[in-house]
């Protein structure tokens, strides 16, 4: 497989995640509302962001260490893994604690 073509995959992988992600998001709300008991929901949707944001921020610090061990094509691997992981437990997800564990995969993102 020449660089050209070993680029376009990387390419649409990341185009593949992008379009993903961009269809679980606007989704995720509606689950955590319908996963919520009361009006609580707009300070669980909130906690649930923090949370992202809490795995996003770990996982920026250890990328760098894990892509000098392991190679950048491991840890890109190791990214698109993760994500469907994450999308596969979203998916399966019947209360909050399934939804707060479906974000640790983005640890590796």
């Amino acid at each position: 497989m020449g660089v050209d073509s070993q680029l376009l995959v990387v390419y649409v992988n990341l185009a593949m995640y992008a379009f993903c992600f961009q269809m679980q998001q606007p989704v995720l709300p509606a689950t955590v509302k319908e996963l919520v008991v009361g009006d609580d929901s707009t300070q669980a949707w909130a906690q649930l962001q923090s949370w992202f944001g809490i795995m996003q921020l770990g996982g920026g610090l250890v990328s760098g260490v894990l892509s000098d061990r392991f190679g950048s094509k491991n840890l890109l691997l190791l990214s698109f893994a993760s994500s469907a992981l994450c999308y596969l437990l979203q998916a399966k997800a019947t209360d909050m604690s399934m939804l707060y564990i479906s974000q640790v995969p983005t640890l590796f993102q």
